[in-house]
């Protein structure tokens, strides 16, 4: 222990009780929890785990799903320090009322005493958003629109999970002068970022190392705690305006639902989250802008951190593929064949160094070969050439050593 440690510990006050859980089988056990930290959700994490380690799988409580009471009164987060008092007799019981499932894409109201295996359908997943496609890791189907990935059926069977109990969060005292103008945090290519740091401002140069994330309170406040690093917006290609989008194409943004109507809605406005979801211990929130929620209703809702334009169009990422080679000498020369149909002769390149050739095909399908072969002996690059033909791509090596024997087409 430091000495700060030390004095702490010796200055710690530890209120003593009793809870009682009057279910079945019947429970009880003694506390010992330090005054400053007495909460509910303290008290109810303690009492929940201790129970569940001694029962196992014959009992299950869930934090989201008990009452917690002393002398006909029930404990709030509210009133917990004001009516729970040394030595109290704690009484528990579970939910009689419905309370809400908290597995991913359930979310329905239901009674513990009224919960069949295969009543509850959830995802196991993670969602997982990629290229304009949204969706989850547990099952295959992807969606276009934000509005439709919220609709996914879930893919799993199972009981329904009370959501569980989320710690209260710390007040700071702060001044409010007059009203703030909600104004942007900063700017980048002509998009504001509302919630996203400027790096150039604000951050002086040990914040900046560390990823420090500057945040302004009501009162403007500057909180410099690097609780983790600071979200970096990609840039993003914009849509061509020469490329016709169809009429109903969704905006791939996330959480926007706009679509395609006219010309007009190009430069529309398009209030979105530029990162992707997280999903921790039953908490959801977004990369982009901080603050988690339990309710998956609350994260569907919550407006994006980012206004900008609409992108209807998706960027496109080459798929990088490999290709079938053969090789043959004759004499002063190397042949090397690299088969592929209908590749893209503008868009074919090869280049050639003294020991080494790099590849790059453009194939059907808009499929990319990217490939850089190191030669079993010097080439003269010079006079060494290539040419697409219609099956394939003839890569003519000219040998730096006329006649000599080439054992195999690459250095071992």
């Amino acid at each position: 222990f430091t000495t700060t440690n030390t004095l702490a510990h010796l200055l710690r006050v530890d209120m003593k009780f009793y809870i009682h859980y009057e279910g079945s089988p019947e429970y009880t056990k003694r506390f010992e929890v330090d005054e400053e930290q007495l909460s509910l959700y303290h008290l109810a994490t303690k009492f929940v785990k201790a129970y569940n380690k001694q029962h196992g799988e014959a009992k299950i409580l869930y934090t989201g799903a008990t009452l917690f009471s002393v002398e006909g009164v029930t404990l709030t987060t509210a009133n917990i320090k004001e009516t729970l008092a040394e030595g109290a007799d704690v009484y528990c019981v579970e939910a009689t009322e419905p309370v809400r499932c908290g597995r991913n894409g359930c979310e329905k109201m239901f009674l513990l005493s009224d919960n069949p295996e295969n009543s509850c359908e959830f995802h196991s997943g993670v969602p997982r958003f990629h290229d304009g496609q949204q969706g989850w890791t547990c099952c295959k189907k992807k969606v276009s629109s934000f509005d439709d990935f919220l609709n996914l059926p879930g893919c799993t069977l199972g009981r329904h999970t009370p959501s569980p109990l989320k710690p209260e969060k710390k007040k700071t005292t702060q001044t409010v002068v007059g009203k703030k103008k909600h104004v942007p945090s900063s700017m980048a290519n002509g998009v504001e970022k509302y919630g996203v740091p400027d790096p150039d401002k604000s951050l002086d140069a040990a914040s900046r190392s560390t990823g420090g994330v500057v945040r302004g309170g009501k009162g403007g406040g500057v909180d410099r705690k690097p609780e983790r690093a600071a979200f970096v917006m990609k840039e993003e290609t914009p849509d061509d305006p020469n490329v016709e989008i169809p009429v109903g194409t969704p905006c791939t943004h996330n959480t926007c639902s706009a679509v395609y109507k006219d010309e007009f809605s190009r430069n529309s406005l398009c209030v979105y989250h530029p990162g992707l979801p997280v999903f921790h211990e039953g908490s959801k929130g977004w990369q982009c802008c901080g603050g988690m929620t339990l309710l998956f209703e609350d994260f569907a809702n919550r407006v994006g951190c980012v206004h900008g334009k609409h992108k209807f169009i998706p960027d496109v990422k080459d798929e990088i593929v490999s290709l079938r080679h053969d090789w043959y000498q004759m004499g002063d020369s190397v042949i090397v064949a690299f088969y592929e149909k209908k590749a893209d002769k503008n868009e074919t390149t090869v280049s050639f160094e003294p020991e080494s050739i790099s590849l790059k095909v453009k194939c059907a399908n808009g499929r990319l070969h990217k490939e850089t072969l190191r030669l079993y002996d010097v080439i003269d690059t010079e006079k060494s050439s290539f040419k697409v033909l219609g099956t394939k791509i003839e890569v003519k090596l000219i040998k730096g050593s006329a006649g000599a024997d080439w054992v195999s087409l690459l250095a071992s």
